[in-house]
């Protein structure tokens, strides 16, 4: 089994269910220190976090809303504060649309 114990973080968004959830937990018994993304499910993300702890491992909660202009640099902000400059897995799991064409989009809407 590969281990990322000597790895500096691993940030999972979208990790407070589903499939992120199932990642968030893989990587916590690899080893990894597990930054759980969430925008809404702040009571699933703890719980992950409380889970992944009880089993001897480490993560944190973090919450940003990447559906707003500062959503991506308060996230940023977050994830330096929990594990510095370096961070060493990123898996981006988590999204938002609209029934649109491209066309139609607003710098808002990205």
């Amino acid at each position: 089994m590969t281990t990322l114990e000597n790895k500096n973080g691993a940030l999972v968004r979208g990790a407070s269910r589903g499939i992120g959830r199932a990642t968030a937990a893989a990587l916590a018994r690899a080893g990894a220190h597990v930054l759980v993304h969430y925008g809404r499910s702040a009571r699933e993300a703890e719980s992950l976090v409380a889970d992944i702890q009880t089993k001897g491992g480490r993560a944190n909660a973090i919450s940003a809303d990447l559906g707003t202009p500062n959503g991506a640099e308060l996230l940023a902000k977050q994830v330096r504060s929990m594990v510095g400059d370096r961070l060493d897995v990123l898996v981006l799991n988590a999204g938002i649309g609209k029934a649109a064409r491209l066309a139609d989009y607003t710098v808002e809407d990205f």
